[in-house]
């Protein structure tokens, strides 16, 4: 089992509402061709590997997959599968 394997081997993966996801405060530049790219993929293939999100007051924050949470939502999806990460 790798170690992203091990690492979320714990945690449920849920479906949760695009809505209630934000990113963390640090500031990231995802240029518009990488992101166009990667929405064409999840548009294929599905999402493949879930984000990582962490439980802030009512809604979520994102830990791992701001890119993939930022390409379902150019796609218009409604929710996306995350891994809830223990506080």
């Amino acid at each position: 089992m790798s170690s992203t394997n091990s690492m979320h081997a714990h945690q449920e993966v849920q479906r949760l509402p695009i809505h209630k996801i934000r990113p963390a405060p640090e500031r990231h530049y995802f240029g518009h061709d990488n992101l166009h790219k990667l929405a064409e993929r999840l548009q294929a293939f599905g999402l493949i590997e879930p984000i990582v999100v962490k439980r802030v007051g009512d809604v979520f924050e994102i830990v791992s997959g701001k890119r993939r949470w930022l390409a379902a939502q150019y796609l218009g999806w409604r929710s996306i599968d995350a891994h809830i990460q223990d506080a």
